[in-house]
């Protein structure tokens, strides 16, 4: 590996691109909710349906980063592929509730909660409901990139 790195910093990329490499192939990515204050956990609660679907494309994912077999890559995908459209027709029935509801006040709590958590989720800080703004353009770059990312790539 390191007979074909004439520099210091060729042999360490290509040392730390093996390491990644394997912590891509073994170690599973696992999104934590957010804690409030009390250190309670922040988040939605889906139903059972939902959490079981969840649970059986973590099971799933093992054996496929282990093997690297193609019929466990398409297990695995198309259980990630049902969980993901349960999770989407859960949140869009949700919203569609909220809309009917004809509730102003809980209708513009819900936006708001949405905004702070995307707010949070792109590294703006708050302080007691105070937004940090930024005039550096790579930031607000940055910044929207974050936003519509975290929107549109659910």
């Amino acid at each position: 590996m390191f007979s074909c790195s004439i520099t210091v910093e060729r042999c360490w990329n290509s040392f730390s691109q093996v390491l990644y490499d394997v912590f891509n192939s073994f170690i599973p990515v696992r999104f934590s909710t957010a804690s409030n204050s009390n250190g309670k956990r922040k988040g939605i609660c889906y139903p059972h349906y939902i959490r079981s679907m969840r649970k059986q494309k973590v099971i799933l994912w093992k054996p496929w980063k282990l093997s690297n077999a193609p019929e466990d890559k398409v297990l695995y995908k198309t259980a990630a592929v049902k969980c993901k459209n349960a999770i989407d027709k859960f949140h869009a029935a949700r919203e569609l509730a909220l809309v009917r509801k004809n509730n102003l006040g809980s209708f513009f709590s819900f936006i708001n909660n949405k905004l702070k958590s995307n707010i949070a989720s792109v590294g703006l800080k708050t302080d007691d409901e105070t937004i940090t703004f930024t005039t550096d353009r790579s930031m607000k770059a940055e910044i929207f990139n974050k936003f519509f990312g975290s929107i549109y790539g659910r």
